[in-house]
């Protein structure tokens, strides 16, 4: 969904199929006059990718070809589009860490600010991963977020949604916890380049041992594997409370993982409820990106005897 600058922003919100480079209209396509710039560059037209996607004002492709081609590709996106940057992406990520397989093709590569939602992001394309396809899930779960709560994000990375609460809830402070220090380093840039530095707290750290003392009224999980970290979570909840867990499903799994979070969550002695369980995309063939919003209940003096083992 495109969002506009505010008012007095030179940001630029750059979208797959939003194309607003150097003041054109969004209507406007550059696909076949980057095709004309490579006239007769020897370059096979089908190779020449017709979608992208877009990080302020740099723009990420899929290429093949030599790295020739590739370069002249970049080069003409350059030309057409008034990018500052053309990266291509090889898929995936790398380590613990979430390196993204990105490179620099043409341009001048390094920070970028991207803007979604009112927030500026802070963050270099070829070191961070930023996914654009979850800004309406981003989004989503503010709701759930009431005046004054108090905020875990045990999988910060650059603020993906810590800087969202920050910005358009009324929780009281939001800690962020990462184990990547250059994540945490953007999230950082990001927090005082749109004013939320005094509403955010970030931790380095592994999130299962960080800052075990925080009790909190909501806990995001935004990593695949949240479920096996689910007793970590419950630790760091008030007595009452949720956690907003992300998670892979297979097709056939779906109609089972609701009862399976919940066998899992009392299996530690505790009460809960799965609510707005749903799809947030397709990750690969059968395997689904799914978000929850696990309530819990706690009884007094249960933590204690918690095991997350």
């Amino acid at each position: 969904i495109p969002v506009k600058p505010e008012a007095g922003s030179s940001i630029l919100n750059i979208k797959t199929g939003n194309y607003q480079f150097s003041g054109r209209m969004n209507s406007w396509n550059p696909y076949m006059e980057i095709l004309a710039e490579l006239g007769n560059s020897g370059i096979d037209p089908a190779s020449v990718p017709h979608k992208w996607i877009t990080y302020g004002n740099s723009v990420i492709l899929k290429l093949s070809g030599t790295l020739n081609q590739r370069k002249k590709i970049g080069e003409a996106f350059l030309r057409v589009t008034g990018c500052s940057a053309v990266y291509e992406f090889t898929g995936g990520v790398k380590d613990r860490d979430r390196v993204p397989a990105v490179s620099l093709v043409s341009g001048k590569g390094g920070e970028i600010h991207h803007l979604e939602n009112g927030v500026v992001y802070v963050f270099d394309p070829e070191k961070i991963m930023f996914s654009p396809g979850n800004v309406n899930e981003r989004h989503r779960f503010l709701r759930l977020i009431k005046r004054g709560d108090t905020v875990l994000d045990m999988f910060a990375g650059i603020g993906y949604f810590s800087l969202q609460i920050a910005k358009h809830t009324d929780a009281s402070i939001v800690h962020c916890v990462d184990i990547n220090a250059l994540s945490l380093d953007f999230l950082r840039k990001s927090a005082i380049l749109n004013g939320l530095e005094q509403r955010i707290e970030t931790h380095m750290g592994d999130c299962r041992t960080t800052i075990p003392q925080i009790r909190a009224d909501i806990i995001s999980m935004g990593n695949f594997s949240s479920i096996d970290y689910i007793a970590h979570g419950i630790m760091r909840l008030k007595d009452r409370g949720g956690i907003i867990a992300h998670f892979l499903v297979s097709t056939e799994e779906i109609e089972r993982c609701s009862e399976h979070i919940m066998n899992k969550v009392r299996r530690l002695g505790v009460r809960c409820s799965v609510e707005d369980l749903h799809r947030v995309k397709s990750y690969a063939p059968n395997l689904w990106h799914m978000s929850a919003y696990i309530r819990i209940m706690k009884n007094l003096g249960q933590e204690s005897s918690m095991d997350p083992q």
